[in-house]
């Protein structure tokens, strides 16, 4: 299905498109509706010195062409049935066109450069291209009836010749000259030139600098552009019978830090054969030293190979012989997979020694040892199950809730079945049971070996407090898909147990799980909630060893959720009286049994599922309770442990709190967030968090990995007690210069970041993971149209092209067609996806009714758009949920059901949309950063069923896009390598000024007992200001030594504002200011006297600067020459 596809859009832009019945007798193609150079949008050779201006400019020629275009539109039907579209048409800001077009010309050349030996017997060239000739044509149309006119007839003039060993220019600047023939040996206005571009004298071995260019010799007309000038389809290729072509140098400078040492060894087998001008050289991708081929591609396309979790054939990691629920020795398999790894390891280190020197064998050895370190630590987990029994109890207990957690998590939602408006009974569906392996859905059950390992590398770090990995910074580094998440899940489950054992009254926060957006914190509370539900059952049921108090997750967030138990209620309300759908409480199905939760449309009575009132003290709250009785969490006394309402969270802590990174800005605002770490009051009876997750690191950079620094120097105090630190674990797919950028962040030290799976040799290739050439991978493809006048119009025709071609292929069965049904659209900013949304209202719906009608498409072969969503930060957050589940519905070939058809969207999807069934995708320009790309470009293709395809349709007016495309090869082969690396500046000026001060004052209002934790008068203690100033600048003296002096100045330049002013209150975020504050919410506007006193103070790590309007002062006109 994809090659078809892929096949269809190269018809589509590219050609030739022959379509039934009119066809020349030698099979080529007439057209009658277009002429060529309109038709056709890439791979054009125009005449020289033709000016963009002039594509829309018809000839007299073309006009006899287009005068009698018939079958406008065959009925009227139309592709965009825009009734249920989300989508807001409304752009705020302007969509200006990229400058620069005014004096450019069109292609009118196309070659490639590589190094080469000139070969004994010359090189064989091989072009094809056509040209088109305006002819009579008679043809019978559909009632019988004979029509006559002229028509477009394409003539192809493939041809293959040798350049000869002394045609090939071997001197620096010389040149060779050679002209094409038609099929009658007639010359041809088009000429390839070979030339010798080595630098100076330095033919090193006999390898010369080539440049291959065809160039069409017609010069342009001055009004308009003649199709009888222009070549079409042309491509070339250069080719030698002996490997010839070698590669572009890279070379390693002496300022290569370590992470660009690694990448020339992981990567040293992708070599750069060729770069383009105007075009896209490809090569055999499997040659290391040499190849003997380059073709040029003008919609170049490169399948990056899945790198996948290895799956250990001769270890059996099964959740259920880990768990408590066994009396087997649970240390077996897990020697076994250390001994495996070891083994390994010593198989690469002999492969090293071998075949590596040099800064290679420097760099390889460097990795073992990484690989050692990872093992050693292995190793000494298992030693600790063995030795210690709390650690072996933890870890079965682990298991057991794990392996819950992934058969419950896998229950469909189970939605109430609703007849005339009465509720009677909700869908059957299998719930799994633990014991019964015929009730568990395929695949469920068992760790991959990375995960169990990383596990097991962090057991000594969660029971010793005192021991080295306590302090190390661990990242899992997994292609995305690969389940990190799983992984740091285990580890979060085992140290909530570890805890319990220890001391079951402890009953704090024990985990902070940290994430950067909405979308993907709201759809991993769904995950995590089912573990936690596994673990307080498996509480419930030991007591005696685990306590009385619940385990329990908390989501805090910004704007999703409810703040105070009020607004909660206001909310319920609204929905249960069914004034209002909006549905701030996040779950939308029990996480234990599937069962639908939230609002019922349909419903007369009891509209709302899942969500009671509940009188807390003296408060009332709403809890979630499930409304299935089956269900173990359907009674009162045991309903389900999750809580979203701020108030409800700080009153009784969550065992594990997931949270967005910005909502921690509130810490100086909410000294009621103390709970959190272990305070109640001035008393710290309980210990505040022990591990803290950072998911998506890569996201955590700039601007917002600036303040998430600075704001961790008040958080990682927070969650610590006795001078024990919490362990931190991060996760990415995509990083770079990874160790500089997490000491920015976590003041740990550079030696102590550890990368898990640790690399090797090859790029994908760590024993836990392996690059499989098997399987398909994703396919990358290339659009640089650059005989179309501008970006839109090449979006308009590809994406046309695309619905339609999903629609048009044929299938066995019309579930194959699913993968692909949804083109997921991928856009660099908001301002060019509000100016795609009205092209689907417009363009589109034109552009498809030109295919229609040229490839005589009728009835239900046409495609329609039924359905298109947007999700961008613009959304409403409480749709989320529901986007999400349409874009899960597939098409199976019923017309009463649409999926989506169309999906736009902006870098919100390009983290943790985990989407299994999509699988094609556009990305409109290349976007900014690599990582980015990868990210957004992972949405599609996670499923076997429809392995991906990415169309990137370049912006011919911007260079760097260009760039892109004329090295499509070489930067798809070794992707990873081209993450940029990122920068974190915590301390410096722009964020000091920023938001040092509300570091300050939170953790001063943190340390003050009762009176200095809610007002700023008096002064704090002296002993307090001390701790907090050492705290800081010890922190800097960490991170950035370079800024003490002035962070130094500028605390004490706050401190003494403070102490001078004395103002009555600290100030509330949001709502009235009455008295002059010490601090008012950044991005409000309160009154001038507030401004010039009070200090600006971030409640987000994000929106920080306040918005302003102009407008007009009304005046009378002066005339100011009297």
């Amino acid at each position: 299905m994809r090659n078809d596809i892929l096949s269809y859009i190269k018809k589509e832009l590219v050609g030739p498109d022959p379509v039934k019945p009119h066809i020349q007798e030698n099979g080529e193609e007439i057209l009658i509706n277009e002429p060529p150079r309109l038709r056709y949008g890439a791979g054009v050779l125009f005449p020289r010195a033709t000016s963009v201006e002039k594509l829309d400019n018809s000839s007299s020629d073309e006009k006899s062409v287009l005068e009698k275009t018939e079958e406008k539109k065959g009925d009227n039907d139309d592709p965009v049935n825009t009734v249920e579209t989300n989508v807001p048409v409304d752009v705020s800001e302007d969509f200006e066109e990229e400058i620069g077009l005014a004096n450019s010309f069109l292609p009118s050349a196309m070659g490639i450069s590589c190094f080469s030996k000139v070969p004994s017997d010359g090189f064989v060239v091989k072009v094809t291209l056509a040209v088109y000739e305006i002819k009579e044509y008679v043809y019978a149309k559909e009632d019988g009836s004979s029509i006559k006119r002229k028509a477009y007839f394409r003539i192809p003039l493939d041809q293959e010749f040798i350049l000869k060993f002394d045609e090939i220019p071997i001197l620096p600047t010389k040149s060779y000259d050679k002209i094409l023939m038609d099929k009658d040996g007639k010359e041809i206005k088009l000429k390839l030139n070979i030339r010798n571009r080595t630098h100076g004298n330095t033919v090193i071995n006999d390898i010369h600098l080539l440049t291959f260019t065809l160039i069409n010799l017609n010069t342009g007309g001055t009004e308009n552009i003649k199709n009888e000038d222009c070549f079409f389809q042309v491509s070339f290729s250069v080719r030698s019978s002996e490997k010839c072509f070698s590669p572009y140098k890279t070379i390693s400078s002496k300022t290569d830090k370590e992470d660009e040492k690694s990448n020339l060894l992981l990567f040293r087998n992708k070599k750069i054969f060729a770069v383009g001008h105007g075009c896209s050289p490809m090569w055999d991708d499997n040659c290391k030293d040499y190849v003997d081929e380059i073709r040029t591609e003008a919609i170049p396309s490169y399948e990056i190979k899945p790198i996948v979790p290895n799956e250990l054939k001769s270890v059996e990691l099964k959740m259920f012989d880990l768990s408590d629920l066994t009396d087997k020795d649970i240390t077996l398999n897990l020697i076994k997979l250390n001994v495996e790894y070891g083994a390994w390891i010593d198989a690469q280190e002999d492969i090293a020694k071998t075949e590596l020197t040099g800064e290679y064998l420097e760099t390889a050895l460097r990795h073992i040892a990484s690989c050692r370190l990872c093992l050693s630590r292995m190793q000494e987990g298992v030693v600790l199950l063995k030795s210690n029994l709390q650690v072996n109890r933890a870890f079965r207990l682990m298991n057991r809730a794990m392996l819950l957690q992934q058969l419950h998590y896998s229950i469909d939602t189970r939605n109430w079945n609703i007849d005339k408006g009465n509720i009677t009974g909700l869908k059957e569906a299998v719930i799994p049971n633990i014991h019964d392996k015929s009730t568990w859905k395929a695949g469920l059950g068992s760790w991959r070996p990375f995960q169990l390992a990383f596990v097991l590398m962090n057991l000594n770090a969660m029971l010793d407090p005192e021991h080295g990995d306590r302090e190390m910074v661990d990242l899992i580094w997994f292609p995305t898909g690969g389940g990190k998440t799983e992984a740091y899940l285990g580890l979060s489950a085992f140290t909530i147990f570890l805890k319990r054992l220890k001391n079951k009254n402890d009953s704090g926060t024990t985990v902070l799980m940290r994430y950067t957006l909405r979308l993907l914190t709201a759809q991993q509370f769904q995950r995590a909630a089912s573990l936690i539900c596994a673990c307080d059952k498996i509480r419930n049921e030991n007591k005696e060893e685990l306590g009385n108090s619940r385990i329990t997750i908390g989501l805090w967030v910004g704007e999703l959720t409810p703040n105070k138990r009020d607004e909660a209620r206001k909310s319920f309300k609204l929905m249960e009286q069914g004034r209002d759908e909006e549905n701030p409480f996040i779950v939308l199905k029990c996480p234990w049994c599937g069962a639908q939760m939230g609002y019922l449309r349909e419903a007369k009575a009891n509209k709302v599922k899942g969500y009671k009132r509940r009188t807390v003290g003296t408060k009332e709250t709403i809890i979630y309770q499930c409304d299935n009785q089956h269900c173990d969490f359907s009674k009162s006394d045991f309903n389900l442990p999750l809580m979203v309402i701020d108030e409800d969270i700080y009153s009784n802590p969550p065992s594990l709190l997931i949270g967005t990174v910005d909502k921690f800005a509130m810490l100086t605002w909410k000294p009621e967030a103390k709970t959190l770490f272990g305070f109640r009051g001035n008393d710290r009876p309980y210990s505040p968090p022990e591990l803290i997750i950072q998911d998506e690191l890569h996201l955590i950079s700039g601007p917002l990995g600036s303040m998430v620094g600075l704001y961790e120097t008040m958080i990682e105090e927070l969650c610590t007690a006795n001078g024990v630190k919490p362990k931190i674990i991060a996760s990415s797919a995509t990083i770079s210069r990874a160790k500089e950028q997490i000491n920015s962040l976590y003041g740990r030290g550079t030696a102590n970041v550890n990368i898990f799976p640790a690399q090797c040799l090859t790029a994908g290739d760590s024993f836990f993971a392996y690059e499989n050439n098997e399987s398909p991978g994703r396919i990358y493809t290339g659009i640089f149209a650059s005989a179309l006048p501008s970006h839109a119009t090449a979006q308009v025709r590809v994406l046309s092209a695309l619905l339609q071609s999903v629609k048009s292929i044929p299938v066995v069965d019309e579930k194959l067609r699913d993968p692909y049904w949804t083109a997921l659209t991928y856009f660099n900013s908001i301002r060019e996806l509000g100016h795609a949304a009205t092209l689907i209202r417009a363009d589109i719906r034109e552009y498809m009714n030109s295919i229609w009608i040229r490839k005589t498409i009728k009835g239900d072969e046409r495609r329609f758009i039924n359905r298109d969503i947007e999700l961008t930060s613009r959304i409403n957050g409480n749709d989320i949920p529901e986007y999400l589940e349409q874009l899960l519905k597939s098409w199976t070939g019923d017309k009463s059901e649409y999926p989506v058809d169309v999906c736009l969207a902006t870098n919100m999807i390009s983290v943790g949309v985990d989407i299994p069934r999509l699988g094609l995708m556009t990305v409109i320009g290349q976007p900014k950063t690599t990582s980015e790309y990868i990210q957004a470009t992972s949405r599609v293709g996670r499923s076997k069923k429809g392995p991906g395809i990415v169309f990137t349709i370049y912006n011919c007016s911007k260079p760097r896009d260009r760039s892109h495309y004329e090295h499509f090869q070489e930067y798809h082969s070794k992707i990873y390598s081209k993450v940029e690396p990122t920068s974190v500046t915590p301390f410096s000026a722009p964020a000091r000024e920023r938001a040092l001060h509300a570091v300050l004052v939170g953790l001063i209002r943190f340390y003050s007992l009762d009176q200095g934790c809610v007002t700023p008068k008096p002064f704090p203690a002296q002993d307090v200001i001390e701790r907090v100033t050492q705290l800081i600048c010890d922190r800097v003296n960490l991170i950035d030594e370079e800024e003490y002096e002035k962070t130094l100045e500028l605390l004490e330049e706050k401190l003494d504002y403070w102490k001078n002013e004395l103002p009555m209150i600290y100030g509330k975020p949001f709502g009235q200011i009455t008295d002059t504050p010490l601090m008012y919410s950044a991005g409000t506007n309160p009154s001038e006297d507030i401004k010039a006193r009070a200090w600006s103070t971030p409640t987000s790590m994000r929106n920080v600067d306040s918005t302003c309007e102009a407008y007009v002062i009304p005046a009378e006109y002066i005339n100011i020459d009297n």
